[in-house]
């Protein structure tokens, strides 16, 4: 009987033991239960955040876009500056072949001053010449007078002297009173090539200062394309970025029961946003870059493994599933990294497609 009791109160004792276990595996599991439903809630919160992040990415989308419009304009301002460069060096060459001719006419002018010169003392010395003759003839004249009937041929040829010397005297006026216009002339064109030496200097020394003002613009202008390009060629990849996160992002709200997509609505990586803009759009400008082609390789691995992990989790392998997942995020995290070495090329692409006029970027 003593056996018994105390085999009785042995069995009790576990029994208690076993309920007490039993209240706490049910607390636990109670705890399990909240804890899930807690997960499945910021699950779905978080999910709820896809919204904003697509609304983030197509303003993004739009901001780059933005910035390659004022790209566009500031390049063509630039453009315009070069051509209005070019525009001056050929006014500034015409100008220059203006001022040779003037300073080449103001020489020729001079030349013609100094002959007008020595005429000028030539015909003063003829003037004394005459001055002289007729002075000579007069005294002939007089001289012929006194000697009477012999000196009467001697008059005639003194007159004829004198009468020379008058014509001589007349002739040399005239040739002074041409002289003057001529000086006057000259010293009209002189002054002309003169002032159009000095305005020709005047007007090459406003172009190189429009040409240095135009020179500081275009760097300027080609400082602010460098700095818009690059943060264009930045908000462009981040874009890209953003869309390969929306697409993860579709996969686990699937997982979460938020979407009734199939796993073959996830299989192909070349029909997601990322696909299109790497096989059709911009991105495949950029094919001969090293870092593009080794991007094909882990999108690739992310949609295959994205859409494993579904089909396992339609299949009850959660281990599978969580594997799956896995891979998805490793190749996932390559795909962002390779998409971060690609900007710079990117950028280098849109610089140059501003350059050659062939700027139009599609995002997707």
């Amino acid at each position: 009987m003593a056996e018994l009791e105390s085999e009785n109160q042995a069995l009790r004792a576990r029994l208690a033991e076993v309920e007490a276990a039993l209240a706490q595996e049910r607390e636990d599991g109670q705890r399990k239960v909240a804890w899930c439903d807690c997960v499945e809630h910021q699950a779905a919160l978080t999910l709820r955040s896809e919204r904003a992040l697509d609304d983030i990415r197509n303003q993004a989308g739009q901001g780059a876009a933005r910035l390659l419009d004022e790209q566009k304009q500031l390049n063509e301002s630039s453009r315009l500056f070069s051509q209005s460069t070019v525009f001056l060096e050929a006014v500034r060459s015409q100008v220059e072949e203006v001022a040779r001719s003037a300073a080449s006419g103001q020489e020729t002018v001079n030349n013609l001053d100094e002959a007008v010169q020595a005429i000028h003392q030539f015909t003063d010395t003829i003037a004394e010449i005459s001055d002289q003759t007729n002075l000579l003839a007069l005294n002939a004249a007089i001289e012929a007078a006194r000697a009477g009937e012999q000196g009467r041929g001697f008059a005639v040829v003194a007159e004829e002297v004198r009468s020379l010397a008058a014509k001589t005297a007349d002739a040399t006026d005239r040739i002074k009173d041409h002289v003057q216009r001529v000086t006057g002339y000259a010293d009209e064109t002189k002054a002309g090539f003169e002032g159009m030496v000095d305005a020709s200097s005047r007007m090459l020394e406003q172009t190189d200062q429009i040409n240095d003002v135009i020179g500081e613009v275009t760097y300027l202008s080609q400082g602010m394309i460098q700095t818009i390009s690059r943060n264009a060629a930045g908000a462009f990849i981040e874009v890209v970025k953003l869309d390969h996160i929306l697409y993860k992002l579709a996969i686990y709200k699937v997982l979460a029961g938020k979407s009734d997509k199939s796993p073959d609505d996830f299989a192909s990586h070349h029909h997601c946003r990322l696909g299109k803009w790497y096989f059709e759009g911009d991105g495949a400008q950029l094919a001969g870059s090293p870092v593009y082609q080794q991007l094909d390789e882990p999108h690739a691995v992310v949609h295959e493994a994205g859409a494993r992990a579904l089909r396992a989790r339609q299949a009850g392998d959660n281990e599978g599933c969580l594997a799956a997942l896995e891979e998805m995020e490793d190749a996932s995290d390559r795909v962002i990294t390779l998409l971060g070495e690609l900007e710079e090329t990117y950028y280098q692409r849109m610089l140059g497609s501003v350059d050659t006029g062939a700027s139009k970027v599609d995002l997707f």
